[in-house]
């Protein structure tokens, strides 16, 4: 049975096509779901990635859609422009870009359709199993934590194909200010499978669920455990040294050069580098770092904030921070002393001040962190 995968895409750096969309595409590749061939559709992004097993094509149009043809095993539908998110229920760019995929399903003949977003990762093999078993009903599993469809996952058969393509071909405007979890003709949702949002929380994916989904972009390798070819998560054997960074908190005496003054919530990183004088660290192995950090961005003109992180002379993680997010890396144990002389070093070339944009503060600002932690492995992953 020919079936098609297909996610929503955006990303306004290479570094997030490489962290969110090719880790994905990957890990669907690697996953035997039986699908024949793998498109994002892109909401105009500013920036491409280049891969060598993608084939690129441009609309500008939903109904130009029904015109592309293409054999290449990855294939990019790409918008020149950007429609967005309008409104916490108002998502015209999701929606071109949801429809897009199920027109390119019905166009090209697919008999099958699971719409995974970027997000959204089947971890177990009874899950695999149900995706390549289904062969009929328009399918979503269940989100316990929000007490509806969990819709990032949709499974189409055959018989729902017509149902796809005239839903895909209503007017938008019907959708809007209207929950789509519940707007969907859903025949059947699969409560009997183990998963949830489980990206929104501070810890790790558990073991033993069939899907997670939210699952960020920027964390630690270690965070993927499932990619790895582990059967549960990192486990580490000491305790996490930890800290924040608000006003008369204790991270405030770790600050060195390239830090405004300590707000309620957290420290600004100013100018071009910030440094951390880390305490004396546990002894020996790799340690995961994760930080929480709001990033200075402007509507216009300043989306995102790039920020580079050495571990003593040695470069250990970049990011991208557009909004408030929790990102981690992890720290080999070659570039760390353990002494008490280790440093972190934050590199952040999109430093600006806001009065640039509006308001008077000409303070030159990156990123505001407000909590950093590290934890030594143990032994659950090689």
């Amino acid at each position: 049975m020919r079936t098609l995968i297909y996610c929503t895409a955006y990303a306004q750096t290479h570094l997030l096509w490489q962290r969110r969309y090719r880790r994905w595409v990957d890990a669907v590749q690697a996953g035997q779901l039986g699908q024949s061939q793998i498109v994002l559709v892109d909401d105009g992004s500013p920036v491409l990635p280049g891969w060598p097993d993608t084939d690129v094509v441009t609309v500008r149009s939903v109904d130009e859609v029904d015109a592309v043809r293409s054999a290449a095993p990855v294939v990019l539908l790409r918008y020149g422009d950007r429609l967005g998110r309008s409104d916490i229920y108002d998502f015209p760019g999701w929606y071109r870009s949801f429809a897009s995929g199920a027109r390119y399903a019905v166009a090209n003949g697919f008999e099958k359709v699971l719409h995974l977003e970027s997000d959204a990762y089947i971890l177990s093999e009874r899950m695999r199993g149900w995706v390549r078993e289904t062969k009929s009903g328009w399918l979503s599993p269940w989100s316990t934590k929000y007490d509806f469809p969990e819709i990032a996952i949709q499974l189409i058969g055959p018989d729902q194909l017509a149902s796809l393509d005239a839903f895909t071909r209503r007017p938008y405007a019907g959708l809007v200010g209207v929950t789509h979890e519940t707007a969907l003709p859903l025949t059947y949702v699969a409560r009997e499978l183990a998963g949830d949002r489980l990206g929104e929380g501070e810890g790790p994916v558990p073991e033993g669920v069939d899907f997670a989904t939210q699952v960020p972009a920027q964390r630690e390798p270690a965070y993927y455990w499932w990619l790895n070819g582990a059967a549960s998560p990192q486990t580490y054997d000491a305790e996490p040294v930890h800290f924040e960074f608000g006003r008369d908190r204790a991270g405030v005496e770790l600050l060195g050069d390239g830090w405004a003054r300590p707000e309620p919530k957290g420290s600004w990183m100013i100018h071009a580098l910030s440094v951390i004088k880390l305490p004396e660290l546990p002894k020996g192995g790799v340690l995961d770092m994760t930080m929480i950090a709001v990033p200075h961005v402007q509507r216009q003109g300043l989306p995102l904030q790039r920020v580079f992180v050495q571990a003593n002379a040695a470069i250990v993680a970049e990011f991208d921070f557009h909004n408030t997010l929790r990102v981690g890396c992890e720290i080999p144990a070659e570039a760390l002393r353990r002494d008490g002389t280790d440093r972190l070093r934050f590199l952040h070339p999109d430093a600006a001040p806001p009065a640039r944009f509006r308001g008077e503060d000409k303070r030159i600002l990156s990123v505001m962190l407000c909590e950093l932690t590290l934890r030594r492995r143990g032994s659950a992953l090689p």
